[in-house]
């Protein structure tokens, strides 16, 4: 517990991690679970899990709270920040999200955007479209994924898998 500061251990979901070794609380990565009681997993991820896991020591289980901590910080940081000129976002455009670039920022806080971002994106017999005057409401940066070289180091130096790989 001498990674946890007084604030951080009497939060509600440091005292769900920090309570059981098998809390959920590592499930929020995508890639991981925590078994149950009963042995049977509790994994509600689409992507692929670890399914050799079978048991996560206390240490292992307040490492991943934190570093799931961090990653949620940058990660909520880095998609409210303001968008620059020739950032690559989504337009929601006649209810779809549009793959575009920013092309200008008015004075007034208003973008310029184009789509596709790229040439090589155009299909035949498509022109560059562009749209003027978009309130920052409209456009949305594209979802971060959990870094593939945190996956690897976590499931390297925990040792979570047991006789084989994991699926990240």
């Amino acid at each position: 517990m001498s990674g946890l500061d007084g604030m951080q251990r009497k939060s509600k979901k440091a005292r769900l991690v920090l309570s059981s070794p098998c809390a959920p609380a590592a499930s929020a990565f995508g890639f991981l679970f925590v078994p149950s009681s009963r042995g049977m997993p509790k994994c509600g991820c689409v992507q692929g899990c670890t399914a050799c896991i079978t048991s996560i020591s206390q240490p292992m289980n307040i490492i991943l709270y934190l570093v799931f901590h961090q990653w949620a910080e940058w990660r909520r940081s880095y998609l409210a920040r303001a968008p620059k000129v020739g950032e690559k976002m989504l337009f929601r455009y006649h209810n779809q999200d549009v793959p575009c670039r920013v092309i200008e920022i008015s004075q007034a806080g208003l973008y310029t955007v184009r789509w596709p971002p790229d040439k090589k994106d155009l299909k035949p017999g498509n022109k560059m479209a562009a749209k003027k005057s978009i309130p920052r409401k409209f456009l949305r940066f594209r979802d971060v994924r959990f870094p593939r070289s945190w996956a690897n180091w976590l499931v390297k130096h925990l040792h979570l898998v047991e006789g084989g790989t994991a699926e990240v």
